[in-house]
């Protein structure tokens, strides 16, 4: 537990408050939801080829991740295209760098044959429509969530999602930023509902997105109960996240395998450190879609246990 609580802990620095987001996408190829192959391979492998941009993941010879000057371009396991500015002082810097970004990203010539979709499901097609990108993690990922039942198939093919990044510089204020997502993120899920379509039909749900996150898995979806508490602390938090049976791990040599159900507490001395505070931590480690800090930031996700947004 105790190299979780060093990878959260904050970096006191009083003048170092970013923010930024992470923005998913549902892109579209003419008259079809588009897919990593063809359609967005050859967008990331132009970036890195020709524009500047350096890979930051690679499975075989397949491009997942991307960067240039704190700009990220990644996918989620169902090709959902993923589009981040880098973190900066105020929201309105942020959405300044973001729309620079996306307006240069949509003047490639690999581009100019898809459109993208703010919308927070697929509308269209089914879970088995949808291949996954080729990753072992997604792979483990998939077959945790066909052993648990539930909905996690279809959040990892089907859902798109804003996600949203706050730094803290203390771990009081970390804990203040945890239960403030706790308490936002519902309204705030329900105010922007806009996913009521599913499989070509209405759903009679405002946001179909909500009820698939809910039934995800029932060690990621939901409130901690215990952080609702003034007093929870960091030390808490991390204990709680060394409790949740991981999907994935990697091994010494880098390789992910399937932990198979164990919590990262019962991992092996070396393997906890390595999946603690290694380059694979924030992958390994994430025991849920909505509740990691990475280092002194929180992820926020708008995929909490929401307000029921049904139409009459």
């Amino acid at each position: 537990m105790e190299n979780i609580y060093r990878l959260l802990r904050p970096e006191v620095n009083k003048n170092r408050r970013l923010v930024s987001a992470e923005i998913e996408r549902l892109a579209l190829s003419e008259d079809r939801v588009a897919r990593y192959e063809p359609d967005l391979r050859k967008v990331i492998e132009t970036l890195v080829d020709c524009e500047g941009w350096t890979s930051v993941s690679k499975v075989g010879d397949n491009l997942l991740g991307a960067r240039k000057f704190g700009c990220t371009m990644s996918f989620e396991p169902g090709g959902q295209w993923e589009v981040s500015a880098p973190p900066t002082s105020t929201v309105s810097q942020w959405r300044k760098g973001q729309e620079k970004l996306d307006t240069e990203l949509m003047a490639l010539d690999a581009v100019k044959d898809l459109h993208t979709m703010h919308i927070g499901l697929n509308p269209w097609e089914a879970v088995d429509d949808i291949p996954l990108l080729p990753s072992p993690r997604y792979d483990l990922m998939d077959a945790h969530f066909k052993k648990v039942g539930g909905r996690g198939r279809e959040m990892m093919r089907l859902t798109v999602g804003l996600q949203v990044n706050l730094d803290y510089n203390t771990e009081k204020h970390a804990m203040q930023l945890l239960r403030a997502g706790f308490f936002l993120a519902p309204p705030l899920s329900a105010l922007f509902s806009n996913s009521p379509f599913a499989r070509g039909k209405s759903t009679g749900n405002l946001s179909e997105r909500h009820f698939i996150w809910t039934k995800t898995d029932p060690d990621r979806s939901g409130f901690i109960e215990e952080a609702l508490r003034e007093n929870f602390t960091l030390r808490e938090y991390a204990a709680h996240i060394a409790s949740v049976p991981l999907m994935y791990a990697f091994d010494e040599a880098g390789d992910v395998y399937g932990p198979q159900g164990h919590p990262w507490k019962n991992l092996d001395s070396s393997d906890q450190e390595r999946n603690a505070l290694g380059p694979s931590s924030r992958c390994s480690l994430r025991p849920g879609s909505n509740r990691v800090p990475w280092r002194s930031a929180f992820l926020i996700r708008f995929r909490r246990r929401c307000l029921a947004a049904q139409q009459p």
